[in-house]
């Protein structure tokens, strides 16, 4: 953990040491769920813990957690933000900004036997999100794991509702959401 940063302030991942008003404290703890599990993506989080506390300022606030137990109702808004690619084709170049976009968020009970094909088991504990109309998919790419699902309440603060695990690929011909 001690080698590597949290970069944050920036929208940007290219020449981040050359940028102004960034933050880069050292990670100083690395926190894996205790019941994580590679061969189903069971709990598929971790936390960090930055070296010393985070400065917030215009361009760097904190995030509401979602209350436990409580998903978007299926059909609602979230946006999913990442430095993924954004194309299928992976030999395209990652970008250097931020990417997001705004997608749907999928039932479970669809979600389950979209993936019940591939024997796949989609859990309560997973939320699934993005569409695929067309051939046209919209949602996390290869490069966009760990980012974050963003949805919004009532009062308008932003929820970090999620965290990108995996995906059916490819998705124009799968037609499988993501799940967070």
């Amino acid at each position: 953990p001690g080698q590597m940063r949290a970069v944050i302030g920036t929208d940007r991942w290219r020449y981040t040491l050359f940028q102004r008003n960034i933050q880069m404290p050292t990670i100083s703890k690395v926190v894996l769920h205790p019941d994580w599990n590679t061969r189903t993506a069971k709990h598929d989080i971790a936390m960090v813990k930055v070296s010393k506390p985070i400065q917030f300022n215009s361009r760097i606030q904190p995030i509401c957690l979602p209350p436990l137990d409580q998903n978007p109702a299926p059909g609602s808004e979230a946006t999913i933000a990442g430095y993924g690619f954004t194309t299928e084709n992976v030999i395209a170049r990652l970008p250097t900004n931020l990417k997001y976009a705004k997608i749907p968020i999928i039932g479970n009970d669809t979600c389950v036997n979209t993936y019940k094909k591939s024997k796949i088991e989609i859990t309560d504990k997973m939320i699934c999100a993005g569409s695929a109309l067309d051939g046209y998919c919209v949602g996390a790419l290869k490069g966009d794991s760990g980012s974050a699902l963003i949805t919004y309440n009532d009062e308008g603060q932003a929820i970090h509702t999620g965290i990108v695990s995996f995906a059916l690929t490819p998705c124009h011909i799968t037609a499988a959401p993501d799940v967070y």
